[in-house]
Protein backbone atom coordinates (compact mmCIF):
# COMPACT_ATOMS: atom_id res chain seq x y z
CA UNK A 1 0.00 0.00 0.00
CA UNK A 2 1.31 3.41 -0.99
CA UNK A 3 -0.37 6.71 -0.19
CA UNK A 4 -0.29 9.80 -2.34
CA UNK A 5 -0.12 13.35 -1.02
CA UNK A 6 -0.99 16.16 -3.42
CA UNK A 7 0.35 19.46 -2.14
CA UNK A 8 -2.22 22.15 -2.95
CA UNK A 9 -1.76 24.64 -0.13
CA UNK A 10 0.59 27.26 -1.53
CA UNK A 11 -0.18 30.87 -2.32
CA UNK A 12 1.21 30.83 -5.89
CA UNK A 13 2.79 34.24 -5.31
CA UNK A 14 5.06 33.98 -8.36
CA UNK A 15 2.01 33.40 -10.55
CA UNK A 16 0.50 36.79 -9.80
CA UNK A 17 -2.98 37.57 -8.50
CA UNK A 18 -4.57 34.28 -9.61
CA UNK A 19 -4.22 31.03 -7.68
CA UNK A 20 -2.15 28.92 -10.07
CA UNK A 21 -3.79 25.70 -8.88
CA UNK A 22 -7.18 27.00 -10.04
CA UNK A 23 -5.94 28.25 -13.41
CA UNK A 24 -7.45 26.24 -16.27
CA UNK A 25 -5.26 24.20 -18.55
CA UNK A 26 -6.75 21.91 -21.21
CA UNK A 27 -10.24 22.46 -19.84
CA UNK A 28 -9.73 21.88 -16.13
CA UNK A 29 -7.92 23.43 -13.17
CA UNK A 30 -4.22 22.61 -12.85
CA UNK A 31 -4.66 20.83 -9.53
CA UNK A 32 -7.37 18.59 -10.94
CA UNK A 33 -4.96 17.10 -13.52
CA UNK A 34 -2.63 15.84 -10.80
CA UNK A 35 -5.43 14.61 -8.55
CA UNK A 36 -7.10 12.74 -11.42
CA UNK A 37 -3.78 11.09 -12.33
CA UNK A 38 -3.19 10.07 -8.72
CA UNK A 39 -6.69 8.60 -8.41
CA UNK A 40 -6.24 6.66 -11.68
CA UNK A 41 -2.89 5.23 -10.56
CA UNK A 42 -2.00 2.29 -8.35
CA UNK A 43 -1.80 4.48 -5.25
CA UNK A 44 -3.86 2.97 -2.42
CA UNK A 45 -5.03 6.28 -0.97
CA UNK A 46 -4.81 9.88 -2.10
CA UNK A 47 -5.09 12.97 0.07
CA UNK A 48 -5.01 16.59 -1.07
CA UNK A 49 -3.52 19.11 1.35
CA UNK A 50 -5.22 22.50 1.08
CA UNK A 51 -4.18 25.84 2.50
CA UNK A 52 -4.50 29.12 0.62
CA UNK A 53 -8.04 29.50 -0.79
CA UNK A 54 -8.93 26.07 0.57
CA UNK A 55 -12.63 26.29 -0.29
CA UNK A 56 -11.96 27.21 -3.91
CA UNK A 57 -9.40 24.40 -4.26
CA UNK A 58 -11.71 21.87 -2.59
CA UNK A 59 -14.54 22.89 -4.94
CA UNK A 60 -12.60 21.78 -8.04
CA UNK A 61 -11.66 18.37 -6.64
CA UNK A 62 -13.59 15.21 -7.49
CA UNK A 63 -16.33 14.24 -5.07
CA UNK A 64 -15.13 12.09 -2.21
CA UNK A 65 -11.41 12.80 -2.50
CA UNK A 66 -9.75 12.97 0.94
CA UNK A 67 -8.49 16.39 2.02
CA UNK A 68 -6.81 17.95 5.00
CA UNK A 69 -6.26 21.65 5.61
CA UNK A 70 -2.81 22.92 6.58
CA UNK A 71 -3.57 25.91 8.79
CA UNK A 72 0.11 26.88 8.73
CA UNK A 73 0.51 26.75 4.95
CA UNK A 74 2.38 30.08 5.00
CA UNK A 75 5.23 28.31 6.80
CA UNK A 76 6.12 26.21 3.76
CA UNK A 77 5.87 22.77 2.27
CA UNK A 78 7.06 20.76 5.29
CA UNK A 79 3.85 21.47 7.20
CA UNK A 80 1.77 20.29 4.27
CA UNK A 81 3.75 17.07 4.06
CA UNK A 82 3.23 16.51 7.79
CA UNK A 83 -0.50 17.18 7.43
CA UNK A 84 -0.77 14.75 4.51
CA UNK A 85 1.11 12.04 6.42
CA UNK A 86 -1.16 12.62 9.41
CA UNK A 87 -4.26 12.21 7.21
CA UNK A 88 -2.79 8.99 5.78
CA UNK A 89 -2.11 7.90 9.37
CA UNK A 90 1.63 7.48 8.69
CA UNK A 91 1.52 3.72 8.21
CA UNK A 92 2.60 3.47 4.59
CA UNK A 93 5.12 4.78 2.10
CA UNK A 94 4.04 8.07 0.54
CA UNK A 95 4.42 9.69 -2.83
CA UNK A 96 4.63 13.47 -2.66
CA UNK A 97 3.13 15.22 -5.68
CA UNK A 98 2.92 18.92 -6.43
CA UNK A 99 -0.50 20.26 -7.33
CA UNK A 100 0.86 22.33 -10.22
CA UNK A 101 2.23 19.54 -12.42
CA UNK A 102 -0.52 18.83 -14.97
CA UNK A 103 1.71 16.68 -17.18
CA UNK A 104 2.17 14.02 -14.49
CA UNK A 105 0.07 11.03 -15.50
CA UNK A 106 -1.07 7.82 -13.85
CA UNK A 107 1.56 6.05 -15.99
CA UNK A 108 4.33 8.23 -14.51
CA UNK A 109 3.08 7.55 -11.00
CA UNK A 110 2.87 3.82 -11.67
CA UNK A 111 6.42 3.80 -13.06
CA UNK A 112 7.69 5.28 -9.80
CA UNK A 113 5.70 2.71 -7.83
CA UNK A 114 7.17 -0.10 -9.98
CA UNK A 115 10.70 1.16 -9.24
CA UNK A 116 10.07 1.30 -5.48
CA UNK A 117 11.73 -1.46 -3.45
CA UNK A 118 10.25 -0.43 -0.10
CA UNK A 119 13.60 0.82 1.18
CA UNK A 120 15.01 3.69 -0.86
CA UNK A 121 13.57 6.98 -2.06
CA UNK A 122 12.41 6.99 -5.69
CA UNK A 123 12.52 10.35 -7.47
CA UNK A 124 11.23 11.30 -10.90
CA UNK A 125 13.82 12.41 -13.43
CA UNK A 126 13.56 14.34 -16.66
CA UNK A 127 16.50 14.94 -18.97
CA UNK A 128 18.87 13.83 -16.20
CA UNK A 129 17.45 16.19 -13.57
CA UNK A 130 15.65 14.97 -10.47
CA UNK A 131 12.33 16.43 -9.45
CA UNK A 132 8.80 15.50 -8.46
CA UNK A 133 6.94 13.33 -7.73
CA UNK A 134 9.04 11.54 -5.13
CA UNK A 135 8.23 8.33 -3.27
CA UNK A 136 9.42 7.83 0.30
CA UNK A 137 9.48 4.64 2.38
CA UNK A 138 7.50 4.81 5.62
CA UNK A 139 10.79 4.88 7.57
CA UNK A 140 11.36 8.41 6.23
Amino acid sequence: MIGGIVLAAGRSTRFGEVNKLLAEWNGKPLVRHVVDAALASRLSRVVVVTGHEREQVANVLPDGVATIHNYEFQQGMAGSIRAGCYRLQGHMPVMIMLGDMPLVTATHINQLIAAFDGEGIVVATCNGKTGNPALFPKSH
